[in-house]
This record gives structure tokens, C-alpha cells and sequence, in this order.
């Protein structure tokens, strides 16, 4: 069993993912305020978490990236203090607890440029490109957000463009769905990497590490 206190406790900043009322599964970035016997207080900045937040009774999966690899487990939240800045929850005591070398799903809130070339199922027609930022991204896809529903296409091929390098990828639609962002009607797509090369994911899989590295410093 995975000391998960020890973990906590080292690492006072962690990501928490719960599905909301509007069955989204949402994220959040907390730091620890305080460890108890029987329970843990938590701190959510609400401007970084973009306003998102939990509510009592949200079942909660906890997540602690480390380069050791994923440490997780699951919580209830017991009560919500909502602040003008930050919110702060009550959780319970987590349990089963376990840890996982799967890094590579961590999927960072991370905005990188990208380009897409689409190509359409008819026949003659010429590809089309899009030219976006992704909402976030891990080893194995990313997504974007758009105004218009993904379009009809046979094939997809992907350049990321970090600052150190490209990524280029085939890739596959998971979901394209309408969703309501700061109010206003969006369609979030989702992809999977299809071709992607080991050494690219794993340099995907550092970007995201050190990006979920920096989110921690800023919030302690």
C-alpha cells in the first residue's frame, strides 16, 4: 500500500479530477493548508482554476506527479468554502491509494501552437488546414477548442509546435462536442496520437512534467 500521507506531504501541490453536474469531467490544481487523521483541507486559486470547482459529495480522484511516476487515489469532498480568491475544501481521508509509471496520460493544461491538415473523404478535393493552440495535451492526444464542429475527414496529420521542437503525428478524432466556455457556445475536440514516435512521447511527457512542476511553484 502506498504511504499516500508521505506523498501528500511532500508534495504540496496536486492536480484533482472529478465529473461535474453537467457530467464534464472537470480538473483542478489544489495545495494542501493542512493534514488530518481523518481528513485533508485543501486550497483552489480560482482564477487559475478558472473558476471550476467541486461540490459537496463530488467523488474525487487525486493525482501527484512525480518523476517517480503518478501517485493516486480517491476522496469525497465533505464541504466547499468559496471564496472571492481561493475555495477550500474539506476531503476526506484518501483511499486506495496506488502508484502508477504511466506518466505519459497526464494530461497538462498546456497551450502549444499546432497545425492540422485534414483530408476530406471526397474524392479530388484539396486537404484543409487549421492552424490553432491546443487546451491541453499529454504523450498519447491533445484537444482544442473552435467555433464550428470538427469537419468530415479520411485522415488527419498533426505538427506541434513546441519551443524546442516539432511533433508531428497522425492522429484520430475522439469526440467533437458542443460545450458552453465563459458562456459562449465552443466545440471542444479530442484526439489520440496514432504514429507517434517513443522518443517523442516521451519528450511530450516531459513538457507536460515540467509544466505541471511550474503550476506547483506558483501555487506554494
Amino acid at each position: 500500500m502506498v504511504d499516500i500521507y508521505n506523498q501528500f506531504k511532500d508534495f504540496k501541490s496536486f492536480e484533482v479530477s472529478f465529473i461535474s453536474s453537467e457530467k464534464e469531467l472537470q480538473r483542478l490544481f489544489c495545495s494542501i493548508k493542512t493534514i488530518e487523521n481523518n481528513r485533508i483541507i485543501l486550497d483552489s486559486n480560482n482564477q487559475k482554476n478558472k473558476n471550476v470547482s467541486a461540490n459537496v459529495g463530488d467523488e474525487l480522484k487525486l493525482h501527484i506527479y512525480t518523476e517517480n511516476g503518478i501517485y493516486s487515489a480517491t476522496s469525497k469532498v465533505l464541504l466547499v468554502t468559496k471564496g472571492i480568491l481561493n475555495t477550500e475544501y474539506i476531503i476526506a481521508y484518501p483511499a486506495n491509494s496506488k502508484h502508477s509509471q504511466r506518466r505519459e496520460y497526464f494530461r497538462a493544461e498546456k497551450m502549444v501552437n499546432f497545425k492540422m491538415e485534414i483530408k476530406t473523404k471526397e474524392q479530388g478535393a484539396e486537404p484543409i488546414f487549421i492552424e490553432s493552440i491546443t487546451k491541453n495535451i499529454c504523450g498519447k492526444g491533445m484537444s482544442y477548442t473552435s467555433n464550428s464542429p470538427f469537419p468530415e475527414h479520411q485522415s488527419i496529420e498533426i505538427t506541434i509546435n513546441f519551443e524546442e521542437q516539432a511533433v508531428e503525428t497522425s492522429a484520430s478524432l475522439v469526440y467533437s462536442k458542443q460545450m458552453l466556455i465563459d458562456n459562449k457556445p465552443k466545440y471542444i475536440h479530442a484526439f489520440t496520437f496514432t504514429n507517434i514516435s517513443q522518443k517523442n512521447i516521451d519528450f511530450v511527457v516531459k513538457k507536460c512534467f515540467l509544466h505541471q512542476l511550474d503550476l506547483k511553484k506558483k501555487m506554494i
